[in-house]
């Protein structure tokens, strides 16, 4: 079980850097047309019709990365489990239902919260 719990120290620490330099280069990008945003907003745009680019954005980003991991972790996870079943020949590889499972989930709640960032940062801009 203490295996377990070191290997995920740095994953986990992985994650939290990747999200917040995601984080970082979305507020970086909003305050680089802080200006143009402001227009938008005093000609009448809504905060929703002004942040929905970065809200399309995000998903999309998320999507495209969830996409890929989801790839990368088949074909790696083909090439491992035939490596185990020849050198164990009793060897039942399971389901990746759970992988997808945490997958959408962490992409729903990641891209929620970047959504919610965005659309507070535009309301910081709009007054």
């Amino acid at each position: 079980m203490r295996y377990y719990k070191v290997s995920l120290l740095p994953i986990l620490t992985i994650c939290l850097l990747s999200l917040y330099i995601f984080m970082l280069s979305i507020y970086l990008v909003l305050q680089k047309n802080s200006t143009k945003l402001e227009n938008l907003l005093l000609l009448g745009y809504t905060v929703n019709q002004v942040s929905r680019p970065y809200q399309n954005m995000i998903w999309i980003l998320n999507g495209v990365i969830l996409g890929v991991v989801v790839v990368a972790v088949i074909v790696i996870r083909s090439i491992y489990v035939r490596w185990l079943a020849g050198i164990w020949p009793e060897f039942q590889s399971g389901t990746m239902s759970l992988m997808l499972i945490v997958g959408v989930s962490l992409f729903v709640c990641v891209c929620v919260f970047n959504v919610l960032a965005v659309r507070t940062k535009i309301r910081k801009i709009a007054g």
